[in-house]
């Protein structure tokens, strides 16, 4: 864990430091909104910004626990993470650190390999909060999930049935093969 705080947390600091230094998750916690994130010296972080951040750190995953923040979320996916964490509205200081408290907890915990896991836990279903993914990234599991489909269609409808079963496990298993180990 690197961490960037303070007063002189500059747009130029944080890319010198990703340039430095490789990520599997990037975390902002600052006061965002669909233009982006406010750093120090009045600057502003674009969602631009944080999606080279994460393409150059080769942060699959980013959290950005600020109001407002799902614009840059899905900007990020579409064009550097594999995964981001959003909120969809106003966030409370409180609501953010808990969330943000609960999912790391959860990973470390129990869904060391399963982001969305412990983005469920963390989840109270308020609404506060949302998860994207990478629209490759998930067309990539449908694939697979199709592929393996069409091979079963000459099966019994019992070993179907089983295999169904298995393949709907498979599923969200490639879906959470964006974890954070690599």
């Amino acid at each position: 864990v690197y961490q960037l705080e303070g007063k002189d947390v500059t747009v130029e600091k944080l890319y010198d430091t990703v340039d430095r230094w490789k990520f599997d998750a990037i975390h902002y916690a600052a006061k965002m909104g669909e233009r982006g994130i406010e750093m120090s010296k009045d600057e502003l972080l674009t969602p631009e910004d944080c999606a080279n951040v994460a393409r150059i750190a080769k942060a699959r995953v980013c959290v950005f626990s600020g109001c407002n923040s799902n614009t840059i979320a899905s900007y990020v996916v579409n064009h550097g993470a594999e995964i981001a964490i959003f909120s969809n509205s106003e966030l409370e200081d409180t609501d953010a650190w808990k969330f943000a408290l609960t999912f790391y907890n959860a990973l470390e915990n129990g869904h060391s390999n399963d982001l969305l896991g412990a983005y469920v836990v963390a989840d109270n279903g308020d609404g506060l909060f949302g998860w994207t993914m990478n629209p490759r990234l998930a067309s990539d599991a449908l694939r697979i999930a199709g592929l393996s489909m069409s091979r079963i269609n000459s099966l019994p409808m019992a070993k179907w049935q089983m295999v169904l079963v298995v393949l709907l496990g498979l599923l969200s298993i490639v879906l959470s093969l964006v974890a954070l180990v690599r």
